[in-house]
């Protein structure tokens, strides 16, 4: 199932709090629903697997880690272009999938998402 942002009903932090959830749950997002074109049109993202690259390789390690729990806003700030989010991503068994040996802190993992507008609705920038 594909999911499509409601950008022109969504706010700004809402919608990217359901693009890295949706991402980590392993929903299906279409890029021209989601995405501003600046990145959708761009060769890289699109050789490099585009939005369902994304999604398979956050599930997996979402998977890894026990699952996925929740997207945390550290900070949203309203900027001249739109909005930049700043996101924790929270795991149900954080150290799950790690080397039970290797004696680290455990790292963070934080999205810093850019939302603009581009057609007259909200969408995701990366």
């Amino acid at each position: 199932m594909t999911t499509t942002a409601l950008g022109a009903e969504m706010k700004p932090v809402d919608l990217a709090v359901r693009f890295v959830t949706n991402l980590y749950t392993g929903v299906e997002m279409s890029p021209d629903e989601w995405l501003a074109d600046s990145i959708s049109e761009t060769n890289v993202f699109e050789k490099s697997g585009g939005l369902p690259a994304m999604v398979k390789e956050n599930t997996a390690r979402a998977k890894q880690r026990g699952g996925f729990k929740a997207a945390v806003v550290e900070k949203s700030t309203n900027t001249r272009t739109g909005y930049e989010v700043t996101i924790e991503i929270v795991f149900k068994d954080p150290s799950k999938g790690r080397d039970a040996n290797a004696v680290t802190t455990q790292e963070k993992e934080i999205w810093n998402v850019r939302i603009v507008k581009d057609g007259g609705r909200w969408k995701i920038a990366l």
